[in-house]
């Protein structure tokens, strides 16, 4: 059930699910649980939690085999492998790129050699986040591109979505906008088609911030609109990403992302979802998730905070 909560953005019964079973100390099953839990973890921004379960699952394999067992028989690598570039993805969103690399390269190398494709597919996608974040944009769209054709491969339609979403972002970080519709187009059809609310509300973002870019404010406040509420329908986690990006984002645009703020607070205070006001479903949803120690703070509150921040700077710079 655990993974069935996960995917649904219910990350709070994902984390009692799993936690549950692994007080069960099933054997055969420890280590991917621990994997599988400290995602759960990771989801939520409990940082400590998510490393601890990470590194937990790498011990209980150490523990349970010697090292060359662990090199040796194919059924060990792959778990080993597998909690390895858990652990590489929790340094990648933390920012430490060199120790998630090294263990992206190591996964790939045995998925490649045991034709996991299942996890190939995942681990190169992250190898290729990496490569963004350091500039090198050939080598990012290579990964993201094997992505995409394993994930088409196995009929991974949400996967092959993600990584057509991040072509996006690639292509938006390096500059060139002309090829971001060669990709949004069908990655738009799949996360529409099949409601995956976290990856529509991810690629309209992307969307939106090229629109503001382009100064076209009117379908640029839509996007907006719609990734927030997509984000809401998906978890109260995501929807705090998305509003953080959008401030900063709103940050670089002065004036006019002083309007774009103005709006979407008025789109929030008088918008509905499934005909429930906005505010009273991100209330309930955020009642449904676990605290995971940073203070909550409404959607408006959160808006209203960076709106009086801009406009303070913008009274100061009147003076001069």
């Amino acid at each position: 059930m655990g993974i069935i909560y996960r995917r649904a953005g219910r990350i709070t019964e994902a984390i009692e699910s799993f936690e549950e079973y692994d007080k069960l100390g099933v054997k055969g099953k420890e280590v991917e649980n621990l994997v599988a839990l400290g995602d759960a973890y990771r989801f939520a921004n409990m940082w400590d939690m998510a490393f601890a379960r990470y590194k937990k699952s790498i011990a209980v394999l150490r523990s349970e085999w010697t090292e060359e067992k662990l090199s040796k028989y194919m059924h060990l690598r792959g778990l080993f492998a597998q909690s390895t570039f858990a652990l590489g993805r929790a340094y990648l969103e933390r920012g430490d790129l060199e120790e998630a690399k090294h263990r992206f390269e190591y996964a790939v190398q045995v998925f490649r050699e045991t034709e996991n494709d299942y996890l190939l597919e995942v681990v190169v996608s992250l190898l290729g986040r990496v490569y963004q974040a350091q500039g090198k944009w050939k080598e990012a769209e290579q990964r993201y591109l094997e992505s995409y054709r394993l994930a088409r491969g196995q009929n991974r339609l949400r996967h092959a979505a993600e990584a057509l979403i991040l072509l996006c972002d690639m292509h938006t970080a390096k500059g060139t906008l002309a090829e971001i519709p060669l990709y949004a187009e069908e990655a738009e059809r799949l996360t529409r088609e099949y409601e995956y609310w976290d990856q529509l509300a991810k690629l309209g973002l992307i969307q939106a911030n090229v629109l503001l870019d382009e100064e076209k404010s009117e379908e640029a406040f839509a996007k907006y609109a719609e990734a927030m509420t997509f984000a809401l329908r998906f978890n109260r986690y995501l929807l705090d990403e998305m509003v953080e990006k959008i401030i900063v984002k709103c940050q670089e645009h002065r004036e006019q992302g002083k309007e774009m703020l103005e709006r979407l607070i008025e789109y929030w205070q008088t918008g509905t979802l499934d005909g429930k006001p906005l505010v009273e479903a991100e209330r309930e949803g955020r009642g449904r998730e676990k605290e995971n120690g940073r203070p909550q703070k409404m959607v408006v509150e959160q808006l209203e905070a960076w709106l009086r921040t801009l406009e303070g700077e913008s009274n100061t710079n009147n003076k001069w």
